[in-house]
């Protein structure tokens, strides 16, 4: 069920990291439905790296291969987007959606509305490719919708 985009292949995680910031970071990125998503260098640093041995000491060519998925599901009609889930309390939470295309990678924002404009906008927190259990539970949950900030 992969959503078959381009695979990114740089020579070095310098690499990764420059095209990051040349493409995210120092990028205006809006989703589908015009929410616009900030994207800081520090991401990089969170969204490819897994743990080995301590916390996000690893970088992950593989999750960074798929950096160019990240604008194309943000911005694709056909994503789905569903409420996200807050670890800490244990239960949904419709600041954080969590959207795909056909899966199982997916792409992770924290939104915010201001209260004096009504506009919501929002920051990247993750992608990752979703083992089964993980992306069936994600398309089990809520689906998310802009009332609900």
């Amino acid at each position: 069920m992969s959503t078959n985009f381009h695979i990114l292949d740089l020579p070095t995680e310098s690499d990764y990291l420059e095209y990051f910031i040349e493409n995210y970071c120092r990028q205006e990125i809006f989703t589908k439905d015009g929410i616009r998503i900030r994207f800081r260098k520090s991401h990089f640093y969170h969204a490819f790296f897994e743990t080995t041995i301590s916390h996000k000491d690893c970088f992950s060519i593989e999750r960074a291969q798929h950096m160019p998925e990240i604008k194309k599901i943000l911005q694709s009609k056909n994503s789905r987007c569903h409420c996200g889930w807050d670890s800490k309390k244990h239960r949904i939470d419709p600041h954080k959606r969590v959207s795909y295309i056909l899966g199982p990678f997916v792409v992770i924002v924290l939104l915010h509305r201001n209260k004096d404009t009504g506009v919501i906008s929002g920051e990247f927190i993750t992608c990752f490719e979703a083992e089964d259990i993980t992306f069936n539970r994600i398309k089990a949950d809520p689906i998310w919708d802009a009332s609900m900030v």
